[in-house]
């Protein structure tokens, strides 16, 4: 028979302090065997290593060789009507690979069937 092709999923992730650490969402990669980051467009890719992983809140962290030259600041709560900015490159390998960026606001603190793990903007 014939080997299973490889498969490849993109997704986003930020630097969560200077010493390599990624959060990624946990769909990103939840079916990987193996991860690599990019710390920027037309970077080389990096073996990434995932420690921790949390399907509720689909979130995962990553371990990377890298030294983050920045990092996301991380505060816990979210507030109604705050306004908030997204970049990501979602389907990098349909959409723009230069990412995409967004401004909107918390309109709801619970998304469907009022999940408190889920916000909608």
């Amino acid at each position: 028979p014939k080997p299973p092709e490889a498969k490849v999923v993109t997704g986003t992730g930020f630097f969560v302090g200077a010493e390599g650490h990624v959060v990624t969402n946990n769909h990103v990669v939840e079916s990987c065997g193996s991860a690599e980051v990019r710390s920027a467009p037309g970077e080389r890719e990096v073996a990434a290593r995932i420690v921790a992983r949390d399907p509720k809140n689909d979130l995962a962290l990553l371990k990377t060789s890298l030294k983050a030259p920045r990092s996301a600041p991380i505060r816990s709560g979210v507030r109604l009507g705050e306004p908030i900015a997204l970049f990501g490159f979602p389907h990098a390998d349909l959409l723009a690979r230069s990412g995409n960026f967004t401004l909107g606001n918390v309109t709801a603190l619970a998304g469907i069937g009022d999940d408190s793990t889920k916000l909608q903007m």
